[in-house]
């Protein structure tokens, strides 16, 4: 990574500084609690990096892998959802279930720059992955556009999907892509 960007896997000592970030990117409404993303740590640690600059925790990506499955269960995507339900060390499919970047650091094509290279580092090290699955709102235009560079299909829109206050929805779009 450039200008003194490191990134490590995750330990549940990082949960106070993953969650500062989880709520600088999201809406309350849709954040995941810090009990989900202990579990994730706990359950998949490889799957779990977070980025450093000069010892500062400002971004992380989370993930699962789950067996490959032609049709999909707009279920397994739930917010909040327990990682234990569908992970499989075995599995076929790397499921990037949340990533985030603090405000100072967005824009700069360095949430790009993570988000691919921990998946490479996951993809490599499990070498039955072979396609990887996600699901984004249909309003975050910039992370659509690095999954789409990316090669990530769109597969299948899940309406209202996020929910937010004031009973306002925004549709989940749920992205796929095969790896070679």
């Amino acid at each position: 990574m450039e200008d003194n960007y490191t990134i490590r896997v995750a330990t549940n000592k990082d949960l106070k500084d993953i969650m500062k970030i989880e709520f600088s990117c999201f809406k309350l409404e849709i954040c995941e609690k810090e009990e989900v993303f202990l579990e994730r740590i706990e359950i998949f640690n490889d799957g779990f990096y977070v980025v450093e600059k000069n010892d500062t925790v400002v971004g992380y990506i989370s993930t699962e892998i789950w067996e490959y499955e032609e049709k999909i269960d707009s279920k397994w995507f739930d917010l909040g959802h327990s990682i234990s339900q569908l992970h499989n060390p075995n599995g076929t499919e790397l499921y990037i279930s949340s990533m985030g970047l603090l405000p100072n650091y967005r824009g700069k094509g360095l949430g790009k720059e993570i988000f691919l290279k921990s998946t490479d580092l996951i993809v490599n090290k499990y070498n039955n992955i072979k396609s990887q699955i996600l699901i984004v709102s249909e309003k975050w235009d910039s992370a659509r556009k690095i999954y789409k560079q990316n090669n990530y299909i769109e597969l299948m829109k899940i309406e209202n999907f996020f929910k937010y206050k004031n009973n306002y929805k925004e549709n989940g779009i749920v992205m796929r892509k095969h790896c070679i």
